[in-house]
């Protein structure tokens, strides 16, 4: 369960799990959030795949700021294949292009 924000309007610090059904809910709150959402969400799909289990979410998409630039994720790759994700999603691996992962 996701708490709720702090005065400042971050979440509380530590680490929540949550469903994606409940993640949407709580942060798709907007359209700029939703357009966020849906890019993360093929990064999920994507990640999910090749096997990836747990993805972290953080940065200002996670607070109370209505219009954030980005999500900031990373994910245990213990379970993943990163031979699949460098065929299938090879943006996943280019830090160098943020604008080829924006319009992804």
């Amino acid at each position: 369960m996701i708490p709720e924000f702090d005065e400042n309007g971050n979440l509380p610090l530590g680490v929540y799990w949550a469903e994606w059904k409940e993640f949407k809910e709580r942060f798709g709150y907007n359209r700029r959030r939703r357009l966020l959402i849906d890019g993360l969400e093929m990064a999920m799909l994507d990640l999910q795949a090749a096997g990836c289990r747990v993805i972290y979410i953080n940065g200002s998409f996670t607070t109370i700021k209505s219009n954030p630039v980005d999500f900031d994720a990373c994910y245990d790759n213990e379970t993943v294949d990163v031979d699949y994700l460098r065929v299938n999603a090879p943006q996943l691996f280019n830090y160098h292009d943020r604008a080829g992962q924006k319009a992804r």
